[in-house]
């Protein structure tokens, strides 16, 4: 679901082990060309306990 929702280009990564389940999202987002500016880069990152008998993502 991540993966359809983040702009082309972007990275998710998906980490689990028995605890924890971390998803990390990077995304380069262009401002308008009129400003000039660079692109900047976007980070976040999400976590939740993992159910346990969880499958490997």
């Amino acid at each position: 679901m991540v993966t359809q929702a983040v702009p082309a280009g972007s990275t998710v990564e998906v980490h689990r082990d028995g605890e924890l389940t971390r998803v990390d999202v990077t995304a380069r987002v262009h401002a308008p060309a009129l400003t000039a500016l660079p692109p900047a880069v976007l980070r976040t990152r999400a976590l939740a306990a993992t159910e346990p008998g969880a499958a490997a993502p």
